[in-house]
């Protein structure tokens, strides 16, 4: 085996997710599944490096599918797989494959303190595209600072809850769509407001 160098080329925090660029290193032969669906009790392989490089396989199955808890300043994370995988060293970066030899998800263990979970392959796929193009996740800019607040009886015909404005960017999307400090957002979309994130 040859040693390649690597550069990172994009980095997703929120998933714990570099995406590594290796001159030479040529097309890879996984073939990733074109789903996100996965069964419970669906048996499945998992194929990782130890730290020391000797390839690794083990028998693992689904045990059904989770959201982590959001993390300040990401957008929502997706529904990971679930699995019995003990977490244990190498288990991070590599693939759960399933019977047709297609990889069903990434796996990490840097989401949920004790657990192995796994990226299901189409959203790693996009994860890594949006990796590729712009070497990080880009998220969406509204330009207002906002802070959770609870309305008085009185203001109460749409919720019990909203966002305060507390900040708008002069030159941001807020300020353009005619937000101004003092108001109170209370649905995006139709979607109640509560909660920052």
């Amino acid at each position: 085996e040859a040693a390649l160098d690597a550069t990172v080329a994009g980095r997703d925090e929120s998933l714990d997710l570099a995406l590594l660029r290796v001159p030479g290193l040529g097309p890879s032969p996984l073939t990733l599944a074109d789903n996100e669906d996965a069964d419970v009790a669906q048996l499945v392989v998992a194929v990782a490096r130890t730290w020391q490089g000797d390839l690794m396989g083990r028998l693992a199955s689904v045990t059904g599918t989770t959201c982590p808890q959001r993390r300040w300043r990401t957008e929502p994370l997706p529904s990971l797989l679930r699995t019995d995988l003990a977490a244990g060293r190498g288990v991070s970066g590599g693939v759960l494959v399933d019977a047709e030899g297609h990889v069903r998800a990434w796996l990490t263990t840097g989401l949920s303190r004790g657990s192995v979970l796994g990226l299901p392959a189409p959203l790693l796929a996009a994860r890594v595209a949006r990796l590729a193009q712009h070497g990080r996740i880009r998220r969406g800019y509204i330009g207002v600072a906002i802070q959770p607040v609870l309305l008085p009886p009185a203001q109460q015909a749409h919720g019990t809850q909203g966002l305060l404005v507390s900040g708008v960017d002069a030159t941001g999307p807020g300020s353009t769509a005619g937000l101004f400090v003092g108001d109170v957002l209370l649905a995006a979309d139709t979607a109640p407001l509560s909660d920052p994130g």
